[in-house]
């Protein structure tokens, strides 16, 4: 009986253009690393402005504020990509306790915070 099918080990065309395309552009990523990481390092710090406070044509005061708040994504990416990203599964078998027992623990820790208020 032939075997039917491509050979194994051989790809489909499209495949090997999306592998391609893909070589490509991580080497576009590559060539440009460095302001990519500055431009994701500027999203994270945020952008801050020096405000003056006036009065009577005499400056009285001067803050920085947040013209563009700190973008809590980017230092995240950042944080993991120099500490690795944190574990995404919660164990729910803690020190060998069922979950139950844990909720029910901490329903009397509630309770008896709400008694002592």
């Amino acid at each position: 009986m032939k075997k039917q099918g491509r050979p194994l080990g051989s790809k489909n065309t499209k495949t090997i253009e999306q592998e391609l395309a893909l070589a490509q552009l991580r080497e576009k990523v590559r060539e440009k690393w460095g302001p990519l990481l500055e431009a994701k390092m500027d999203l994270a710090l945020g952008l801050k402005i020096l405000k003056q406070t006036w009065s009577n044509g005499k400056k009285v005061g001067e803050e920085y504020v947040y013209k563009e708040k700190p973008d809590s994504g980017s230092i995240e990416y950042l944080q993991a990509m120099v500490v690795g990203k944190p574990k995404g599964n919660l164990d729910m078998n803690i020190a060998g306790k069922g979950i139950e027992k844990i909720q029910n623990n901490v329903k009397k820790i509630l309770d008896k915070k709400d008694a002592i208020s």
